[in-house]
């Protein structure tokens, strides 16, 4: 087929050079260009079918073959009741947007079945999508689909910021008993080595029955055995105290 020269119109991508291949590839090779309205560009007849309508002819040739492709345009009629269920709806919306599509992206998908017999399928990406809103594959927006998705991610973040307030809350807790500990270590500690000094031949035993009002748990003085309980626990307190302190 002969090439003819044509005035871009409406803005396009092609791709320029490579060659047919079998699929699911199709073609490889050749460099991806961008046409904008105003250049001028050679193609061959068997090019325009996807791409006349954003081209003007430069020639009696061209205009003709232009011409016979837009005739061609109404030969086949098919009963609205064959479309597929929606595709009315998507159509008259994607063709209310015609002028927007040479800046979207058409992702076409091509699978061949076991019978042989090739299959495709179509998505279209909006150029400029809006941030949060769920297209279709025909690059029209999802209202109901984009309200539901908002609200989940809403509800995710919500649970997100429930379980970061409870870690905050959890570790905040942890360093606060911490603290209290250490204060508290500090201060029985203190006090031992404050009897040590008066008492230097007492062991444990003693400095703990001795404080153990002051710096031992609660007793239930109901149970004749809790306060020799208590005084055993504070024992084991000041010996870890004791040890702590050598090894520091």
């Amino acid at each position: 087929m002969s090439r003819r020269r044509y005035r871009v119109v409406k803005r396009f991508a092609w791709t320029e050079g490579g060659k047919p291949a079998p699929p699911p590839v199709f073609w490889e090779g050749g460099k991806g260009v961008t046409y904008e309205p105003g250049d001028t560009v050679e193609f061959e007849e068997e090019d325009l079918p996807g791409i006349y309508r954003r081209l003007e002819a430069l020639d009696d040739a061209g205009r003709a073959a232009i011409e016979e492709l837009r005739a061609q345009e109404g030969a086949q009629i098919i009963a609205v009741a064959d479309f597929p269920e929606g595709f009315g709806e998507h159509l008259g919306r994607a063709l209310r947007r015609e002028d927007s599509w040479e800046e979207e992206r058409i992702e076409r998908t091509y699978a061949v079945l076991a019978d042989g017999t090739m299959q495709q399928s179509m998505k279209v990406h909006p150029a400029n999508p809006l941030p949060g809103v769920v297209y279709d594959d025909y690059g029209v927006p999802l209202p109901l689909t984009t309200a539901i998705r908002k609200r989940q991610l809403a509800r995710e973040r919500e649970l997100d910021r429930i379980h970061s307030g409870a870690s905050r809350g959890r570790r905040q807790g942890r360093k606060t008993k911490r603290d209290t500990t250490a204060r508290a270590d500090e201060t029985l500690f203190a006090a031992v080595r404050a009897y040590r000094a008066k008492h230097p031949d007492h062991g444990r035993p003693a400095i703990a029955e001795a404080l153990v009002g002051t710096y031992g748990r609660e007793i239930d003085h109901a149970d004749p055995t809790d306060r020799k309980r208590a005084i055993s626990a504070l024992i084991k307190r000041i010996e870890r105290l004791e040890k702590k302190s050598l090894d520091t």
